[in-house]
């Protein structure tokens, strides 16, 4: 552990390439912010650009100095980020994640331990026996668990039932609670403590322990060959084979179209590509605008919201012009006037445009007299070629994308959204109007 202040000489190059855990400390070494990444000198370096979002900017402004952790994997720092936040609770990582909606890792009560992933706003301690997080996302809750269940199986049914259940086939729970309550008493004593032993293992993991765990499973592993217990002794040696693995890598997303998370998987990618290429702390939610019109007839407009990659349809808003605007920019103007006099709506994180300067700076002058604390990300998606308008100063620049193909695809899955939900109303209101033509000369 390191701790450098903020104005050194050279910073960045102090600043170690592999993955870890950071905390920017004011001048009280009390930690303001914690995160993590799998290149700290990197992932830094964005919290000091320019480009930050400016409730961002307040959190490096209140920096005296930054704390380094290292760790071997990105697991490692994935957990250790986790612990120091619950130690810690520092005052920004509050502010930047919607608190009712944090998600937690939960081990519910009972003989049988169960793995459950739960909201805070679902989460009463009292009736789980260990509470591991907060985590920063679904994907990233689910991609934890599914990697350590392959090293530590356990079960994550919510009810017994009366067979074994599906994991318990593919070696991933077991021994599964259904079987063991069929057994004679003997087997079932020997069976619940071998599953119990699994939740301490998995418990001290997420406490950061799993070097100590990586020890005790290789005494068992010796213990299991003295027996000449060659079966359970090959599996046990996978298991820790892959779980030290685990422990010095990083934790990649799938890349096979087989595997059952792989699209949830690719869209996290994608919105975390965004992120950093924006150099975002946070990026959760995001709303796109189009606006569809014909001949300035039966003008429409869409908003349609990503939370971390996935479209969130039920969200989807549509708008029909009700002004004189005849010209893109002007309608945008007006659709985003309405869009913000309701307050219940969540605000997003980056606010994205079908649009490029001219509807950009139109939708700057009617934020100009907002708090720009309370401000999202406003950038502009042009066409021909495929290009990110982005504010700079009291300016605008052209973000340059080619480095960041995740982050394409994201914007131009928004837009291509965006674009379909706009002309689908359009063309109702379109239909609706000819019918009350056709009508009238009846």
């Amino acid at each position: 552990m390191a701790i450098l202040k903020k104005d050194t000489p050279q910073l960045y190059s102090l600043i170690p390439k592999g993955s870890g855990v950071y905390g920017f400390l004011n001048e009280r070494q009390k930690p303001i912010y914690i995160g993590k990444a799998n290149d700290l000198r990197e992932r830094i370096k964005q919290h000091f650009t320019d480009k930050v979002h400016p409730k961002e900017k307040l959190i490096t402004e209140n920096t005296h100095s930054i704390r380094l952790y290292e760790t071997n994997s990105e697991l490692a720092a994935l957990i250790l980020e986790s612990n120091l936040i619950k130690q810690y609770q520092p005052k920004y990582n509050a502010v930047l994640l919607d608190d009712k909606s944090r998600l937690y890792i939960a081990l519910s009560k009972g003989t049988y331990n169960k793995v459950l992933l739960v909201r805070k706003r679902d989460l009463k301690p009292t009736e789980f026996r260990f509470v591991f997080g907060p985590l920063s996302s679904m994907a990233t809750a689910k991609l934890l668990l599914r990697k350590l269940r392959q090293a530590i199986p356990y079960c994550a049914e919510k009810r017994m039932g009366l067979r074994p259940c599906f994991y318990s086939h593919i070696g991933l729970c077991q021994p599964c609670p259904n079987s063991i309550a069929k057994l004679e008493k003997a087997a079932q004593t020997a069976l619940r403590r071998q599953y119990q032993r699994n939740i301490r293992r998995l418990i001290n993991v997420f406490k950061g322990r799993g070097r100590r765990i990586l020890s005790e499973l290789k005494t068992e592993l010796k213990q299991l060959s003295q027996q000449e217990n060659y079966e359970q002794a090959l599996v046990l040696r996978d298991r820790i084979n892959y779980l030290d693995t685990l422990f010095q890598r990083k934790l990649e997303y799938t890349d096979r179209l087989t595997e059952p998370n792989y699209i949830k998987e690719l869209r996290i990618k994608e919105s975390e590509a965004l992120q950093t290429a924006l150099g975002l702390i946070r990026l959760i939610r995001v709303e796109c605008y189009d606006v569809s019109n014909l001949n300035f007839k039966e003008a429409t407009a869409s908003m349609v919201v990503f939370e971390k990659g996935e479209a969130v349809s039920e969200q989807y808003r549509r708008f029909k012009i009700k002004g004189r605007a005849i010209f893109d920019p002007e309608m945008l103007s007006e659709v985003l006037s309405r869009r913000f006099m309701h307050q219940e709506w969540a605000i997003p994180d980056l606010l994205v445009i079908d649009g490029g300067l001219p509807q950009l700076l139109k939708i700057k002058t009617l934020f100009k007299k907002q708090d720009s604390q309370n401000q999202p990300l406003i950038v502009g998606f042009a066409k021909r070629p495929d290009r990110l308008i982005v504010p700079k100063g009291n300016g605008l620049q052209t973000l340059n994308l080619d480095k960041f193909p995740e982050a394409l695809n994201y914007l131009q899955r928004m837009r291509n959204e965006a674009h379909r939900f706009a002309k689908k109303y359009h063309l109702h209101l379109r239909q609706k109007q000819f019918k009350k033509l056709l009508n009238s000369v009846k």
